[in-house]
Formats: structure tokens, C-alpha cells, sequence
């Protein structure tokens, strides 16, 4: 129930069970994920797309504690050097109650404590600097009756007081990301505010980011044209963000497309 599409009361895959295994920007290899025996997600390479060419970037390795619950994320450079790890710890429940943020000497930058409302949906984050054990942002989630997610509010706790630091709203489909998916990169942390969206945007139909300044920068995206194979998983989506700031507007457009395995 922490995963993105948050409760799931049904998969909408119904066919094959299949597993994310390439991402494409505009037909260039962006990411790929690399799956055990038991279709656990143990590493994932990712790749710049500039000048039309695919480069390779860096690595993502994935351990697993012995409840088989994702345990750490932890990120290489492309010349295999020590870049960041986080480590998640989780309640009798299962469910994810603190991040931790390592630098790259293993030592504790921030922690990220973890609630949920009522219904069970990851309702708050507070980060903490671990040097000040002080409250430094907090983020809240709001939800619709089906339990997607439709409001971003974070506050910065720098200030004093705290003053809103930035926000999104986000527009769902009536897709959800397959139960058996459960990629760092699909925990509602590993997504946002400024996480990975892989998996996210599968089920976006549009997102608007809005970040307090004077004037304030905007990001509204779409997510259109989108393709799904026979059994039923997203296999193409064109991206359109439009970006407003202090000093100019643009416009960005690219397609992705999405391959598997099973």
C-alpha cells in the first residue's frame, strides 16, 4: 500500500506478469533494470541522453533485508565510485517509517521520518539534519476516495517560521503500477519531491510544479499519446513540460518507450 498507485485492489495487468526492464528517451536507451530469480530488482544502469547519443552515467544497487523488504539503494559514478546510499527501516507492518541519507563515507547527512493517515496512505516526511537532529523541510500528501495521490505541499523549516518552500498537483489514470513492482524508484519517497519519477509518469496524466520565488518557477507537464501492449502495459507516452521562470519560458517535448520482461 506505500507503493506509488498507493491501496491496489486489483492489477490492471491481467496477462503476463511482467517486469520493467528498459526506458527510452526519444529511442535512446535511458535506464535498465536488472532483475534475481525471484524478480527483485538488484541493480539498474542509467545513461545520459544528450546529442543524441546514449552515455553511460553510473549504477544503482538494491539490497533486500532478510524479511525480503527492500533495505538499501545505493548509487556509483560510472567509474564504480561511492556516490550515496540511502537505507530504509520499516515497522511490524511492513512499512517504510525512516529513510536515512548516507554520503558517500557511509556517514549520516539527513533522516527522513515517515507517517501515514488513517487509510493507510503516506500522508508526511519530515528530514532532519542527523547533525542538529533539527527539522529542516516537511512534506505533505493529499489523496482522492481511490487513494491517489493528488496534492505536494513542503514547507522549509529553515525559516522561522517555516515558510512554503514549494508544491505540486498531479492528475492520475486509471492504471496501476503492477503490486509485484517494488523498486525504490516506486515508493512515493524514491519518487519525489526531487527523486526518480520512472515509474511515476507511467500513470500520470499531467503534474503542475510550482516553487515559491519572486518571480515563481512553474513546471506544467503532460503525459499523452500513451501506448499499451496486449497485456495491458505501458509501452509508449509522449512528454511535454512547459517551464516558466524569472528570466524565460520553454517548452520540451520527447516520447519514452518502455520494454520488458517476464
Amino acid at each position: 500500500m506505500f507503493l506509488f498507485a498507493c491501496k491496489k485492489d486489483k492489477d490492471n495487468n491481467k496477462n503476463k506478469q511482467l517486469y520493467l526492464s528498459k526506458v527510452f528517451n526519444d529511442g535512446l536507451l535511458e535506464s535498465e533494470y536488472f532483475y534475481d530469480a525471484d524478480k527483485k530488482a538488484y541493480r539498474r544502469n542509467d545513461y545520459t541522453t544528450t546529442n543524441g547519443v546514449s552515455t553511460y552515467a553510473g549504477f544503482r544497487l538494491y539490497e533486500y533485508n532478510s524479511n525480503k523488504l527492500l533495505e538499501t539503494m545505493t548509487l556509483f559514478y560510472k567509474n564504480n565510485v561511492f556516490a550515496q546510499k540511502y537505507r530504509i527501516q520499516y515497522d511490524a507492518n511492513k512499512k517504510p517509517t525512516r529513510l536515512d541519507d548516507l554520503a558517500n563515507d557511509n556517514s549520516l547527512q539527513w533522516y527522513h521520518i515517515f507517517d501515514y493517515n488513517l487509510q493507510g496512505d503516506f500522508s508526511k516526511y519530515s528530514i532532519f539534519n542527523a547533525g542538529t537532529n533539527k527539522k529542516t523541510i516537511e512534506a505533505t500528501f493529499s489523496y482522492n476516495d481511490n487513494h491517489k495521490l493528488t496534492k505536494m505541499i513542503r514547507m522549509n523549516y529553515s525559516n522561522n517560521p517555516a515558510t512554503k518552500f514549494d508544491s505540486s498537483t498531479y492528475s492520475f489514470n486509471n492504471k496501476n503500477l503492477p503490486a509485484s513492482w517494488n523498486c525504490f524508484e516506486t515508493f512515493v519517497f524514491g519518487s519525489l519531491p526531487t527523486g526518480d519519477r520512472t515509474f511515476m509518469d507511467m500513470t500520470l496524466d499531467s503534474s503542475f510544479y510550482y516553487y515559491v520565488d519572486a518571480p515563481p518557477t512553474t513546471n506544467r507537464a503532460t503525459f499523452s499519446a500513451k501506448q499499451y501492449n496486449s497485456d495491458g502495459y505501458l509501452i509508449k507516452q509522449h512528454f511535454n513540460y512547459k517551464v516558466t521562470g524569472s528570466l524565460s519560458s520553454s517548452t520540451i517535448d520527447f516520447d519514452k518507450t518502455y520494454e520488458y520482461i517476464q
